[in-house]
């Protein structure tokens, strides 16, 4: 993780040197294109990329004003061609999801013809200037906040911080959760966060970079990107409940040197009555040491009952480079479950299906997962084990 850091500061270094040369150019830049920032590009920027790239967001910079945009214009450009933004990474191909949409050829069309373009302005206008705020609850008000006990403080050399932090909800009766949002308290280095449901929470170190410990993950948060079970489906919470919020803390070049603090609160939203559908979950998981023939990790799991497959959240350690999840049925037909590509640690997501998947009885779940090479190796050479956790979400 420390590399990955270094990484990104380099990147964002890089940046700025961009950022200067484009604000000293902009003035001799010659305007070609038809698509203007405010009634073509803003808010293509609100709807795909204003969960980060907002005023004192996770992201290093806004893009919601004009201003703050167009010095930027040829970086956007090369991350969108390069597909590094934004951090959704599964094919297409594959399952269909409630969160995580992606831009359409056109608009990507659009966005590198405005940045080749002369980036011009256009007319403001009153929907355009309305401010979008980094910290909101996406879903309307929770059912039940829970708030972290104390602040967690970021010293001033310190990027990053992952802590495993139990929260009791305190229910005096059994509900059901049917989704979950987080409201930070300082947005720009809450990077992202899951919450999970264990058994036994004697073992947790607050202070965390080992694997996820959970029987069930209730959700994911990354900002921008809030999913939420499909109808008629719930976790059962039972009462006196305790989740664990894992919280992955990362600064940005603005707090260099800085000392900051957060404390988050948790949002949860419940069903109004039991739902037809309890969500169960299956846990996947396979550790093997790391050798040159073994960069390949494999599972296979048989059902022994039909099922409806609702989501599915793969783990892997840092050296993890794609996954690939599938479903044979006992025809020997194979549908895509999930794909990705560019597999990156630093966005853990559950891929929730927009439209259940119905398994029959004595299908197969494979899943096939690559890892870097000792040569290709950029992120943790101090590994010893490739290590691959899937949580696989399904009705009865």
């Amino acid at each position: 993780m420390r590399t990955r850091c270094i990484q990104h500061i380099s990147l964002f270094i890089a940046a700025i040197a961009l950022f200067i040369a484009a604000d000293g150019l902009q003035a001799h830049k010659p305007v070609t294109s038809k698509f203007t920032y405010y009634e073509h590009i803003q808010p293509l920027f609100r709807f795909y990329c204003g969960g980060c790239h907002v005023s004192e967001g996770i992201a290093p910079m806004s893009l919601l004003t004009y201003k703050e945009a167009y010095p930027w214009a040829e970086s956007i450009k090369e991350q969108l061609l390069a597909d590094s933004m934004h951090p959704w990474y599964d094919d297409e191909s594959f399952g269909i999801f409630t969160q995580g949409q992606r831009m359409t050829a056109r608009q990507l069309d659009m966005i590198v013809d405005w940045a080749t373009g002369g980036t011009p302005e256009g007319v403001q206008n009153p929907i355009s200037s309305y401010p979008i705020q980094a910290v909101e609850w996406s879903l309307g008000m929770p059912d039940l906040l829970l708030s972290m006990p104390t602040p967690t403080l970021i010293d001033a050399n310190s990027w990053e911080k992952t802590l495993d932090i139990i929260l009791p909800t305190g229910l005096e009766e059994e509900r059901w959760l049917t989704a979950i949002d987080l409201k930070p308290g300082y947005p720009g280095m809450v990077h992202n966060a899951i919450v999970y449901l264990t058994k036994n929470t004697s073992n947790l170190v607050p202070e965390s970079n080992t694997d996820i410990p959970a029987d069930q993950i209730l959700g994911t948060w990354v900002p921008g990107q809030i999913g939420s079970m499909a109808e008629d489906t719930a976790y059962h919470l039972p009462a006196n409940a305790q989740l664990t919020l894992r919280i992955y803390y990362r600064k940005t070049w603005r707090d260099e040197g800085i000392e900051q603090s957060d404390q988050s609160i948790l949002g949860l939203y419940f069903a109004s009555q039991p739902p037809q559908q309890t969500i169960h979950t299956l846990v996947l998981q396979q550790i093997q040491e790391i050798q040159e023939e073994t960069d390949i990790i494999r599972m296979v799991q048989t059902f022994a009952r039909d099922i409806v497959l609702n989501g599915i959240m793969p783990v892997m350690s840092s050296a993890g480079q794609s996954v690939r999840i599938e479903v044979e049925t006992p025809d020997r037909k194979k549908i895509g479950m999930l794909r990705i590509v560019q597999y990156d640690q630093g966005w853990p997501i559950r891929y929730d299906f927009k439209e259940p998947v119905y398994v029959p009885r004595g299908s197969r779940i494979i899943i096939t997962g690559t890892y870097r090479t000792e040569e290709q190796e950029t992120t943790n050479s101090n590994e010893t084990s490739h290590r691959m956790k899937v949580w696989v979400d399904y009705t009865l």
